[in-house]
């Protein structure tokens, strides 16, 4: 099944590169894939939907590797997204994909969160709401940025996102450890 979901996304990745300002339809989708319209609809409700799936499936292959560094993972999230082919799709990210987000990303900062805690002072509570908040607000900078074109430099968006997450850590290890 997720075969003929892949040949659909790629198909309208075509489409997209082809046309970016045109319209894209089910019936185009589908007839680039080499299908037909209701085999479209079987998996998915609409076009929105299909990209919703693009860009899950995508994010998930960047938590494939356990032993990634956050940092790394930020870098290549960011570059996703500036991919030309799929930029524009970015901007149509749903609470699913960012509770996605969340569930992939926040376990790697806490890892490093507990590595980082040197005189075991913070408890597996204090470390999961420190790596939470600072997703959290990285998902926010991260939806600001794909909204707004002149925020186009990956490079400095990752720096900047790597930046807050790390300001979330050592101030949340900061306070968590004080008490």
């Amino acid at each position: 099944m997720d075969e003929t979901k892949e040949i659909f996304a790629e198909a309208f990745r075509r489409l997209k590169v082809q046309n970016p300002t045109g319209k894209i339809t089910v019936k185009r989708i589908a007839e680039e894939a080499g299908f037909d319209r209701h085999t479209f609809y079987y998996h998915f409700s609409g076009i929105d939907d299909l990209v919703s799936w693009i860009i899950d499936s995508k994010l998930l292959t960047l938590f494939e590797n356990k032993d990634v560094r956050w940092e790394s993972t930020i870098r290549s999230a960011v570059a996703l997204f500036t991919d030309d082919s799929w930029f524009e799709l970015a901007t149509r990210i749903n609470e699913s994909t960012y509770a996605l987000l969340i569930r992939k990303i926040a376990p790697i900062i806490a890892k490093d969160i507990k590595e980082s805690d040197e005189g075991r002072k913070l408890r597996d509570k204090d470390i999961s709401l420190i790596a939470h908040s600072a997703v959290w607000a990285v998902s926010g900078a991260f939806y600001s940025w794909l909204s707004d074109p002149a925020w186009r430099s990956e490079k400095d968006m990752a720096d900047k996102l790597i930046m807050l997450i790390r300001r979330y850590i050592d101030n949340g290890i900061e306070v968590f450890s004080s008490r």
